[in-house]
């Protein structure tokens, strides 16, 4: 299961999300949907990896996905 928990990101100086929370159960699908600008690819960003959060959890199977 991947979970995130009380997330937020920066994008250079913007505040781009904050207290984002989401579960998504193992085989099943996140969609992402939102404005330019809204943070979709600043979490994508963050979900594989490329950026850390400023605040929240990222957990994969109860474990810190960003641990390594």
């Amino acid at each position: 299961m991947l979970q995130a928990e009380g997330l937020a990101a920066f994008r250079g100086e913007r505040l781009v999300f904050r207290d984002l929370s989401f579960a998504v159960a193992a085989g099943g699908a996140l969609v992402l949907v939102g404005a330019n600008g809204s943070g979709k690819s600043t979490l994508l960003r963050l979900l594989a990896g490329l950026v850390r959060p400023i605040a929240g959890r990222l957990l994969w199977d109860g474990e810190d996905a960003l641990a390594d």
